[in-house]
């Protein structure tokens, strides 16, 4: 009798605690590397964040400097919340960015400037669809190229810069 007891305390107790909660900080980005990674002040020091769910062109990509520019635009010298996500295999914090309300990774690929990147989250997919549409960015070309197949083509994988050939999370 004590075991189911025991377990019902257990998911009592679970149930109280609530949700966990996730990491994240808020910084001053220092600099844009491109149109999905930034670097951002924590704790004195630069981390590079890579923008968790989206792939953005490569800045030698065809619309790579637009979407560099564009979250340069936005982001530069802001403060910004980082929900961390995760670790990529470079050790780069994955992360859903905000500046005040606006998620920020959400707005990259709403407005056409990146894929969601649907291999590893699913999360942008219906901000993609939206921008195809709407021929919004780089969805005005017929047919633009999506960064995994032209890093592939061009091989490239260069580690820090946001463009490892595949950027999935660590498990």
């Amino acid at each position: 009798m004590k075991f189911p007891t025991l377990m019902m305390a257990a998911a009592l107790a679970t149930a109280l605690a609530g949700p966990v909660l996730a990491e994240e900080f808020t910084g001053k980005v220092t600099r844009i590397t491109d149109g999905d990674s930034i670097r951002v002040q924590r704790d004195g020091k630069d981390v590079t964040v890579q923008l968790n769910g989206i792939d953005a062109p490569e800045p030698k990509q065809e619309f790579g400097p637009d979407a560099t520019a564009f979250l340069k635009s936005r982001l530069l010298d802001k403060t910004v919340r980082v929900v961390v996500k995760g670790q990529d295999s470079y050790d780069r914090t994955l992360g859903q960015v905000f500046l005040d309300k606006t998620d920020m990774n959400a707005e990259m690929v709403k407005s056409g400037m990146a894929w969601a990147y649907v291999r590893y989250s699913k999360d942008y997919a219906d901000q993609e669809k939206s921008a195809r549409e709407a021929k919004s960015g780089l969805w005005a070309k017929p047919s633009p190229k999506a960064p995994w197949d032209w890093r592939k083509e061009n091989g490239t994988g260069r580690a820090g810069s946001g463009s490892d050939t595949e950027k999935k999370p660590k498990k």
